[in-house]
């Protein structure tokens, strides 16, 4: 008789062969543009801070309003840039490995 943990090996096998793969070109393109893609997640959050922190600080300071602030500086931040995500033109099946 054939263990429960048997059956899984094969698909284990498949899982552990496919994460030990090595990487193809569209892979490491698709790498490429998550990265620039995450450094400008990085940027946009940091200019939203800022804007955020003018928008307080016009506002005389009062605290309570931050989620607001915040709000108002990501429709400016976002009105003077392209949304980051929308950059990315990537098809995510070239990046299965070929069985």
């Amino acid at each position: 008789m054939i263990s429960s943990h048997s059956k899984n090996t094969p698909l284990m096998l498949s899982q552990a062969q496919r994460a030990l793969a090595p990487a193809t070109p569209s892979m490491v393109a698709l790498s490429r543009e998550l990265e620039t893609s995450a450094d400008q997640c990085r940027e946009n959050y940091a200019a939203v801070e800022e804007e955020a922190y003018k928008i307080y600080e016009r506002n005389g300071s009062k605290h309570g309003d931050d989620f607001h602030d915040w709000m108002a500086a990501e429709a400016q931040v976002n009105a003077r840039s392209k949304p980051v995500f929308s950059q990315l033109d990537v098809d995510l099946t070239q990046c299965e490995p070929n069985d």
